[in-house]
């Protein structure tokens, strides 16, 4: 969904055909929608849609091949260092250092990036049920113990783009019930949210915008019905 004030760069998120190419194949090919913050934005469709493709690029992990997009007004290749800052992503598997426990994962990401919420540290773990798991090592974790925490490592980072990538991969009834609270909290404080999901009726009552992925295409891109 592209409108006149967002052609300028005013929304938050903005994204204009955006395509990315692997070999002669385009993976992702002109994807346009805007996004606010405090909003969330579902990528839906079947496996090889597209969706992975547009998260990475919008994480700055793919550089795409034709098309823009920015983020708080920052283009996603120029100023790719910047829009780092802003952005935190869940993707499949999470990333840890599975030697490491709960905590000393989490103390490790604040000093590298200078977050300054060690205070935050116990709380992002209780909030995601790992304060009695968070000094046991991420390798001895179950699948869905690792989703909480990667879950956890969202909250401590606190940025304003969140992109995720099939989140609920791997999550029970009850991991499922934190997630949809989680998202709930990250737009009440702001945030701006690209979720790729396979299930998009999870997120029921929480989306605010839908683009609907077939081949790298886009054939929808407008408000939750």
């Amino acid at each position: 969904m592209v409108t006149e004030s967002s052609k300028s760069g005013a929304a938050f998120v903005f994204v204009e055909d955006l395509s990315k190419r692997f070999g002669s194949e385009w993976a992702l090919a002109r994807a346009s929608f805007t996004l606010e913050r405090g909003q969330l934005a579902l990528l839906t469709g079947n496996n090889g849609s597209g969706k992975t493709t547009l998260i990475r690029c919008l994480s700055t992990a793919l550089v795409p091949d034709y098309g823009r997009a920015t983020v708080s007004g920052i283009d996603i290749v120029s100023g790719r260092d910047a829009v780092r800052g802003v952005v935190a992503s869940l993707s499949q598997p999470p990333g840890f250092y599975g030697g490491l426990s709960a905590r000393e994962n989490l103390v490790l990401a604040n000093a590298v990036l200078k977050l300054g919420r060690e205070d935050a540290i116990d709380a992002v773990l209780q909030r995601v049920g790992l304060g009695a798991k968070q000094n046991v090592p991420l390798d001895a974790f179950s699948s869905g113990m690792k989703q909480r925490f990667a879950l956890a490592r969202l909250s401590l980072l606190k940025r304003d783009l969140i992109l995720l990538d099939e989140p609920e991969t791997h999550l029970d009834a009850a991991g499922l019930k934190l997630l949809r609270e989680l998202v709930a909290e990250w737009k009440a404080r702001g945030a701006a949210i690209v979720c790729a999901t396979h299930a998009g009726d999870r997120f029921h009552g929480l989306g605010d915008l839908e683009v609907v992925l077939v081949g790298g295409r886009p054939t929808h891109a407008g408000a939750v019905a």
